[in-house]
């Protein structure tokens, strides 16, 4: 994993929370995807299997990783694929996503990337800096599309802040974060 998750992962760790990151296709150091970064962007075709690919990851580990008790988080581009894969758990109990954390998501992405507007969601986390739109604004619409538990969390002085940015910059999005997975899960 090539982006500075490090704060993070140690304080999963210390709450019993494993971790499995992932770059999507033409992120982080992944291969180039083969198709454009618009397409893979906006087409709920592409990204979609990368999620996938990951759950399945997941699954194939039983003796380690609970089917019951698995968690998606996303940050900017992740943050729209964990709305996604929420709504995807939602139609598809082969899914098996329990809840999932999206910081700064963006609702219109989010539609795109998952077919529809009529989203099925369940147990969610929204976070945006409060400054950032229009994802501080989505942050609010997705809890409120959002089946319980949900909550958003929209943080100040961040100077707009964005995804991974506003993880690093703020403690209160981290511990946060580790403290929704502990409940849920």
């Amino acid at each position: 994993v090539l982006f500075r998750s490090y704060q993070l992962f140690p304080i999963f760790e210390r709450e019993g929370i494993s971790t499995l990151a992932i770059d999507f296709r033409s992120h982080g150091g992944s291969d180039a995807a083969s198709v454009t970064q618009e397409e893979l962007l906006s087409d709920p075709d592409q990204l979609i299997h990368d999620v996938r690919a990951g759950l399945d990851f997941l699954e194939a580990q039983d003796s380690i990783v609970a089917d019951n008790r698995i968690g998606v988080m996303g940050l900017s581009v992740g943050a729209n694929m964990a709305v996604v894969a929420n709504h995807m758990a939602n139609s598809d109990e082969e899914w098996g996503v329990r809840t999932t954390v999206s910081l700064s998501p963006r609702l219109s992405a989010i539609t795109s990337l998952a077919g529809t507007e009529e989203l099925d969601l369940a147990s969610g986390l929204y976070v945006a800096a409060d400054d950032e739109q229009p994802q501080a604004d989505d942050c609010v619409a997705l809890e409120g599309m959002t089946g319980m538990p949900t909550n958003s969390q929209l943080v100040s002085q961040t100077n707009g802040a964005h995804g991974l940015e506003l993880l690093e910059s703020s403690n209160d999005v981290r511990e946060g974060t580790v403290s929704w997975f502990s409940d849920w899960l």
